[in-house]
């Protein structure tokens, strides 16, 4: 089994995962702050501080860390860490940015009743058991009319919402 390469996937979907859900932090952790909710803003730093930590980006996990022990004493962060906190945000963010992808932009086209029943018949076990391949059908479930709160849940890894959803759909198509 080649290991490194497992670790490479993986560390390339945390990559993504973390620009795809880390655009708005730094606005989330300074109003937050601004409405002194403390409790929010240091569960913001200390989840930035590990998603960094994962995506081996020291300097961004660095800054997190101090404005998480600053608001785990109930301190307010300094206008100086919160200006490198959003520096080093906006430069990993930049840095992670995928580039555009042309194929995107093509509409998919809808499925027939039958390859509709074929990839629920797919995707329901994947979802049952957890399993982040499912996001290997997304571009699928998005086809599928209605599909795409299915798919926006899968891409998320919201297992359980996603099941809950198919169940639905399901019921429409089968």
């Amino acid at each position: 089994m080649d290991y490194s390469q497992d670790i490479n996937d993986l560390q390339t979907k945390l990559r993504v995962h973390f620009y795809k859900f880390n655009q708005n932090l730094y606005n989330e952790i300074s109003e937050a702050v601004k409405l002194n909710d403390m409790k929010l803003a240091h569960r913001l730093a200390h989840t930035l501080k590990g998603n960094a930590g994962m995506i081996e980006k020291a300097e961004l996990r660095q800054i997190a860390a101090e404005i998480e022990a600053s608001l785990n004493n109930e301190i307010i962060p300094s206008s100086g860490q919160m200006s490198q906190l959003k520096s080093q945000l906006t430069r990993v963010l930049e840095e992670l940015k995928p580039p555009p992808d042309p194929s995107q932009e093509t509409i998919p086209q809808p499925l027939d009743t039958r390859q509709i029943q074929v990839l629920f018949e797919k995707i329901e076990p994947m979802l049952k058991n957890i399993n982040p391949e499912s996001v290997n059908y997304l571009d699928e479930l998005r086809a599928v009319p209605g599909g795409e709160e299915l798919a926006c849940q899968v891409e998320s890894y919201d297992f359980k919402a996603a099941a809950e959803t198919l169940a639905k759909l399901k019921m429409k198509w089968m």
